[in-house]
């Protein structure tokens, strides 16, 4: 069994998609169509090898298509380059966050808990805020994913403020137990939600940062909301 990637061209709909998987795997020796029609490849497994003028002469008969052996990334590959393209907002804040905490350390002087505290207030308000911004739309696009908030619009709307009144308590530090235990519910209620679509392999949207930024749900996603779990423990082991 062998899989390549190639380069199909002149495909303006999903009927075309349809047509040459059909005629693709009409081949005895082609075993598996996946074509990502946007991007314009497909990855196909074979049994044997077969010759691109076979191919191209089964797609011949359907229109105007050609197909060509692409030399380089595969369509997993080019989605997590895009992925990556479309995380640079993320990271972006995210590096921002980090670094007025480290800074608010050096400055104030105080220790490693206390620099973690302004990370973590810093991340909620920050991305309590940017949610706040298209309330409405975060809402709708919470809803696709989370556990709770596709049952409960209010809790799809409220969620922006939870994450602000945490990213506030963390700052103030007034009941830091309690604040804590909530980021662990909230934040671990947040990755369910996320594990489950991403276990799927479902293309959504991810509202981390509202509707503000196009952020495609990844395990980047998941990992942000661990990330807070973790550091939620961590606080609390250190008191």
């Amino acid at each position: 069994m062998m899989k390549h990637t190639y380069k199909i061209t002149g495909m303006t709909c999903d009927n075309c998609k349809d047509k040459i998987t059909q005629a693709l795997q009409s081949i005895q020796e082609i075993t598996k169509v996946e074509i990502d029609r946007e991007k314009g490849f497909a990855d196909i497994s074979m049994s044997e090898h077969v010759q691109t003028p076979v191919m191209q002469e089964a797609l011949s008969t359907l229109g105007d298509y050609s197909i060509s052996m692409d030399m380089g990334a595969s369509m997993e590959q080019a989605k997590k380059k895009n992925h990556l393209k479309d995380l640079i907002p993320l990271f972006t804040i995210v590096g921002a966050i980090l670094i007025f905490s480290i800074i608010m350390t050096l400055v104030i002087g105080k220790d490693f808990q206390f620099g973690m505290r302004m990370f973590m207030g810093g991340f909620f308000v920050v991305f309590g805020i940017l949610k706040v911004l298209k309330l409405k739309d975060f809402a709708i696009a919470y809803k696709e994913y989370d556990i709770i908030a596709k049952y409960s619009s209010f809790y799809a709307h409220a969620y922006p403020f939870i994450e602000l009144a945490l990213g506030i308590l963390y700052f103030i530090n007034i009941i830091p137990l309690t604040t804590n235990i909530l980021t662990i519910i909230v934040m671990g209620i947040g990755a369910i939600g996320v594990y489950i679509k991403l276990r799927k392999h479902e293309e959504i949207p991810c509202a981390c940062l509202g509707t503000v930024f196009k952020v495609p749900m990844t395990w980047v996603t998941l990992a942000e909301d661990l990330l807070m779990v973790i550091m939620a423990i961590i606080m609390i082991v250190l008191m």
